[in-house]
C-alpha cells in the first residue's frame, strides 16, 4: 500500500507509488495506491501513482485488478510537462483494468503539455478497461499555447482498445484557465 509518497527528483520523475522499467510484467491486485506526488523540473513528470516504461524492443504489460488508484499526482514544470496522474505506461504490450476505481489523481503543468489526469497510456497493443469507474481526475496546464489531454483518459498510438460497464464521470481538463472537458482523449 504505497500512500502518501513524495517522489521529487531534479530532472525527471517517474512513478510515486510504483515504477518498473523495460520488460517487467506488473500485477497489481486488492490494492490501494493513493496519495503520492512526482515531481519533475527539467523533464516529463510520468505516473504519479504508478508507472511502466519499457522500449519497443522490451515491451511489459500492466494488470490490475480490484484496486483503488486515487489522489496521486504528476507535475511538471519543465519542458516535457506531465503524463498520467494516476496511471502512467510507455510501450507495453498489454494493459488491463479491472473492476477497480481510479479517482481524484491530477496531473499539472506550467511550461508544457499534460496528458491524462487518470489514466494515460502511450504506444501500447492492447488497452481493456472492464467495470472501472474513472472519476474526479484534473488536467490542468497553465500556459497558453500548449495542449492538455484528457482529464480521465489519454490514449495514444494504441492498436486495440476495449472498454465495457466502466463509468467516467466529472474528469476535467482546465487549459490556461478555460474548460475544455474532454475527459477520455484517444489520439493516433
Amino acid at each position: 500500500h504505497p500512500s502518501g509518497t513524495d517522489a521529487t527528483i531534479g530532472k525527471c520523475a517517474r512513478g510515486g507509488g510504483i515504477h518498473t522499467e523495460s520488460g517487467t510484467d506488473v500485477t497489481i491486485t486488492d490494492s490501494i495506491i493513493s496519495d503520492t506526488v512526482v515531481v519533475a523540473a527539467y523533464d516529463a513528470s510520468r505516473g504519479g501513482g504508478v508507472f511502466l516504461g519499457s522500449t519497443t524492443t522490451a515491451p511489459s504489460s500492466l494488470t490490475v485488478s480490484g484496486t483503488t488508484i486515487s489522489g496521486n499526482s504528476a507535475e511538471g514544470d519543465g519542458p516535457s510537462g506531465a503524463l498520467g496522474g494516476g496511471v502512467g505506461t510507455e510501450y507495453c504490450s498489454v494493459v488491463t483494468i479491472d473492476d477497480s476505481v481510479v479517482e481524484d489523481n491530477s496531473v499539472t503543468a506550467s511550461a508544457a503539455r499534460a496528458f491524462g489526469a487518470g489514466l494515460a497510456i502511450n504506444f501500447c497493443d492492447s488497452v481493456t478497461v472492464n467495470r472501472t469507474t474513472v472519476r474526479g481526475n484534473s488536467n490542468y496546464v497553465s500556459a497558453a499555447g500548449v495542449g492538455a489531454y484528457g482529464g480521465g483518459v489519454y490514449l495514444s498510438s494504441v492498436t486495440t482498445t476495449t472498454l465495457t460497464s466502466s463509468t467516467f464521470s466529472d474528469n476535467e481538463v482546465v487549459h490556461a484557465g478555460t474548460l475544455n472537458g474532454n475527459p477520455l482523449c484517444l489520439a493516433a
